[in-house]
């Protein structure tokens, strides 16, 4: 049977599309390849900053057996994280006994953001989105954080994106196992910064609004009591506390967080001011240099 005119114009489109697809599909693996040896390159290269040796400090003593902390890195004075960090930094310390090791490994988590950001939009949407949405991680400013601050922070993307993941697969089906990940990945947000936490309640929310049940909330339950497992062991460490103040007295003083008369500028600084200093760090421009390709 002679096969029809239409038919075999679909089936050229099809396989036409499927090679569009394979295309986008390897040049998105290559950017994320390529966007990884450049975090390698930067943690080869890196001084580190005081956050960074101060987890080197206590990597290395977990990895020689000689301290093994519960309490984590100190945020503003106000809370103690967990010590996953540290333990997870020893590993590096432990087989290769050097700071070049745990600050190439710091770099490696963070650069994984862009194969992480890579599968997520692909399989979201399509192999083109996916490499849009690993493209978009790497705009100048933001993408330099980790390699400015080889710390905790340099993973927050990463983590939230794993967290998006979780949740991705708990939004399909919202079994035990999808809401132990879906801890997991919120715990690891919170060791990366407190500040994941709107995002994790956001996306608790969401899930339980898909399926108001009883179920669902039991299972929500569960990936909360793995965060707080995660967030529990400084308040058993028995060594002098970092925590010095207050919420309130650090919203009241700080001028970092003086938001009702900094407003405009906070809100400036989060939408622009990264990839503004992306701009100053990566060029050898000058500032007006920098103005006029910006408002270009």
């Amino acid at each position: 049977m002679r096969e029809l005119p239409i038919a075999r114009l679909a089936r050229s489109r099809a396989a036409g599309s499927a090679r569009a697809d394979a295309g986008w599909y390897i040049a998105g693996f290559a950017f994320s390849v390529l966007m990884l040896a450049l975090h390698v390159a930067g943690g080869l290269h890196t001084a580190g900053v005081p956050d960074f040796w101060r987890d080197v400090y206590w990597a290395t003593k977990i990895a020689h057996g000689e301290a093994f902390p519960l309490a984590g890195p100190p945020i503003y004075s106000l809370i103690e994280l967990g010590p996953w960090w540290f333990y997870a930094l020893a590993g590096p310390i432990g087989l290769l006994g050097r700071a070049s090791a745990a600050a190439v490994f710091v770099q490696l988590l963070a650069g994984a953001k862009y194969f992480i950001a890579w599968q997520l939009g692909t399989r979201a949407i399509d192999a083109r989105f996916g490499l849009a949405f690993a493209g978009a991680l790497a705009l100048a400013g933001w993408s330099t954080i980790p390699l400015m601050f080889p710390s905790h922070t340099a993973i927050v993307e990463t983590t939230l994106l794993l967290l998006a993941g979780a949740t991705w697969r708990c939004w399909h089906r919202l079994t035990i196992g999808n809401a132990l990940l879906f801890g997991l990945a919120a715990g690891a947000c919170l060791t990366a910064h407190p500040t994941t936490v709107s995002y994790i309640a956001g996306a608790g929310l969401v899930l339980l609004l898909r399926d108001p049940s009883w179920k669902s909330a039991g299972r929500l339950a569960l990936a909360a009591l793995v965060v707080v497992l995660m967030l529990a062991p400084p308040f058993f460490d028995h060594a002098p506390s970092v925590v010095s103040r207050s919420v309130g007295a650090y919203v009241g003083h700080d001028v970092a967080v003086d938001a009702w008369r900094r407003v405009p500028t906070l809100l400036a600084s989060a939408v622009v001011g990264g990839a503004w200093t992306g701009f100053l760090l990566m060029t050898d421009w000058s500032n007006a240099g920098v103005r006029v390709a910006w408002f270009a």
